[in-house]
């Protein structure tokens, strides 16, 4: 007897397509993106746990002088880092962006925008809009940094990385565990297509000899 299963792989130009929804979500190859990592429900809790926890912690600035730190409690920068950015995010929301950014992707960053030496506003950028190339050189460190094709210097940013090597990008979870964040994705995948179906297979059933009642009972 054989087991043959309809429309599951077929060829097509040298180029192996399934068609069977099931085995397509076990064998077909992802590249784990943000949107897919947050769709893992461990990830998810977890950065949200994260994020929202230090996002609400409000951001002190001290200074040292006369061989004692003091904390500042008048500073203009301080309404900037704790209440409004001078964006449409307000803080609490440009810090929770950063930090999901800096935990899936390895780099959170936040342009100062500055009137002369003056912070006059804040704003949290996406890391996937930030373009930084280094000159690979292992001891006089730079960083060529560009935003949608338009240069910046690194003191203009605020840079929240990861496992970081060259000071302005980051490793984050996301590019370091592609392999079990893929096998999560894919048994989600997989469970979601079993409720859609109800977990039921349908295919053909062969035989060469004719089959008698007894074994079509057990089958």
């Amino acid at each position: 007897m054989k087991w043959f299963k309809r429309n599951e792989i077929r060829e097509a130009e040298g180029e192996v397509i399934i068609d069977d929804p099931v085995l397509k979500a076990l064998i077909e190859k992802d590249d784990i993106d943000k949107e897919k990592a947050l769709n893992i429900p461990s990830v998810y809790g977890c950065v949200e746990a994260i994020t929202n926890t230090i996002a609400s912690m409000p951001i002190k600035l001290y200074i040292e002088s006369e061989n004692e730190t003091k904390e500042i409690k008048d500073d203009y920068r301080l309404k900037l880092l704790n209440d409004e950015t001078g964006d449409l995010l307000d803080a609490y929301q440009a810090k929770k962006a950063m930090l999901r950014d800096y935990l899936l992707d390895g780099n959170g960053y936040m342009y100062i925008n500055k009137l002369g030496n003056k912070v006059e506003s804040l704003h949290y950028i996406e890391s996937q809009c930030v373009n930084a190339t280094s000159n690979n050189d292992p001891i006089f460190k730079k960083i060529d940094i560009r935003v949608m094709g338009v240069p910046y210097r690194d003191f203009n940013f605020v840079a929240l990385t990861r496992n970081t090597v060259d000071g302005f990008t980051g490793n984050g979870i996301i590019n370091e565990n592609q392999l079990i964040l893929s096998v999560a994705y894919n048994s989600l995948k997989y469970e979601n297509v079993l409720v859609k179906t109800g977990g039921n297979k349908k295919g053909f059933l062969k035989s060469k000899n004719k089959l008698t009642q007894e074994i079509i009972d057990n089958l």
